[in-house]
């Protein structure tokens, strides 16, 4: 059992002292430090079309079908309410309204309400997100086969937020 443990710290002790030794050779004897995996891209990358692929990839509920292909567009949100379905109400730079269904984010435009739980399904709209512009990327999904419930006949068409960026504003001033 001795012997064991003497190798164990033999052991220890020359891996230790390796460590050791190649980074003081970086450090002190200048030696570059070792390559990392990594590519550097010269040209520009466009960001958002590189989204939109990964989003078109998002999981589609089950016995859904998504009709045509992501839209995205920047819009701001006016609220929340609860009519037969949830619908997530915005607005376009147009003043065209366009009403979701669902929203698939981690966005919390809907809160419980403190003021009547009893309108609007005990929901209202977000505060901290009303009239804030977003760049909202959504799809329309369409149920495949017959209603099995309630939910499902009321949901056969669905206009689903599958992406929330909050727009930010910012001020620049001219120094004189």
């Amino acid at each position: 059992m001795r012997k064991l443990f003497a190798l164990i710290a033999c052991v220890l002790v020359f891996s230790s002292c390796d460590f050791i030794t190649n980074k003081y050779n970086q450090y002190f004897k200048e030696e570059p430090p070792q390559p990392i995996d990594t590519i550097i891209i010269d040209e520009d990358v466009d960001v958002m079309a590189l989204t939109l692929e990964a989003l078109r990839k998002k999981r589609i509920p089950s016995g859904y079908q998504i009709v045509g292909d992501v839209q995205s567009d920047v819009l701001t949100y006016l609220g929340f309410m609860v009519d037969d379905v949830k619908q997530y109400i915005f607005k376009n730079a147009n003043g065209e309204k366009i009403v979701f269904s669902d929203n698939d984010t981690n966005f919390a435009l809907k809160i419980k309400s403190k003021k009547s739980p009893r309108k609007n399904g005990g929901f209202e709209a977000n505060p901290r997100y009303v009239n804030k512009e977003f760049r909202v990327v959504w799809r329309k999904l369409i149920l495949t086969r017959d209603p099995q419930n309630e939910i499902e006949f009321y949901n056969h068409e669905i206009e689903q937020i599958i992406f929330l960026q909050e727009q930010t504003q910012f001020l620049i001033k001219e120094f004189e």
